[in-house]
């Protein structure tokens, strides 16, 4: 099943690449918190400086999936970041897609077992904001991206975990949000809004009952951020997530503009 998932994802991949003239993207390794290996995707945009033999991206994009899904939901997006200059690493999470192994190989219990209220369930979904430093942590000491230039963006639990990580890590980029939710397996949203003080870009469906009011709150909470560097996107339908994408393709837009502008010089 993981080799025909990994076909699967290597196909959808190079096809974006395809359409948009770039090169198809370089799969990656990397080490998550509590021993969790991490698959993921890196992709560059034309013309990247290289510096012994290793990419030098000007900005980064680092995704992260929502619950259940995995880093081909961002196929979409990827080649509209291509071409505003950024570069991108898409990943699967913790128990998603091909990242259900140790880094010793030996095989773990996917997302769904973790689905109790208890303390040990509930480490496992605060891990996921532990790993998305470890994958920040990588792309700045392998590529030497700028934290400055780094951007982490993140869909429904992982939209959570992205308000979590810009709250304790403020030297970033941006933070965007698609479909955040109140409180996930204890990924409380609410509480961080007041916190955040990174350039901020939240969409959501208006009708998405999974979100509710949590767009508006976060966005209206975040007076840290002056008001020309937080952003709010409200879409009329229910789609979810990076199912945004499919139905509201300004959105494709919308999203690369805005950060080229904030990280690309105006791009």
């Amino acid at each position: 099943m993981k080799h025909s998932f990994a076909c699967a994802l290597s196909l959808i991949l190079a096809c974006a690449a395809a359409r948009s003239a770039e090169p198809a993207g370089e799969a990656l390794t990397i080490e998550g918190a509590d021993g969790w290996k991490l698959h993921g995707t890196l992709f560059l945009p034309a013309d990247v400086p290289r510096e012994n033999d290793r990419p030098r991206p000007a900005a980064l994009v680092i995704c992260h999936p929502m619950l259940s899904k995995t880093q081909v939901t961002y196929a979409p997006l990827v080649p509209k970041l291509l071409e505003r200059g950024f570069a991108v690493l898409v990943y699967d999470p913790r128990g998603h897609g091909l990242s259900t192994t140790g880094m010793d190989g030996k095989a773990r219990p996917d997302w769904q077992a973790h689905m109790e209220d208890d303390k040990e369930h509930l480490a496992f979904w605060a891990g996921l904001v532990d790993d998305l430093a470890r994958v920040k942590a990588y792309a700045v000491e392998r590529w030497k991206v700028p934290p400055k230039k780094i951007v982490l963006a993140g869909a429904s639990v992982g939209a959570n975990a992205v308000l979590a990580l810009a709250v304790k890590d403020p030297d970033l980029g941006a933070a965007v949000l698609l479909s955040p939710g109140a409180n996930y397996r204890g990924l409380d949203s609410l509480a961080l809004g007041p916190q955040v003080a990174v350039p901020l870009f939240v969409a959501a469906g208006g009708q998405d009952a999974s979100s509710k009011a949590t767009p508006e709150t976060i966005y209206t909470q975040a007076e840290k951020i002056a008001l020309e560097h937080r952003t709010l996107k409200r879409y009329p339908g229910s789609e979810h997530g990076t199912n945004l994408f499919a139905a509201y393709p300004e959105l494709l837009d919308d999203l690369p503009r805005w950060l080229g502008e904030r990280l690309l010089s105006g791009k």
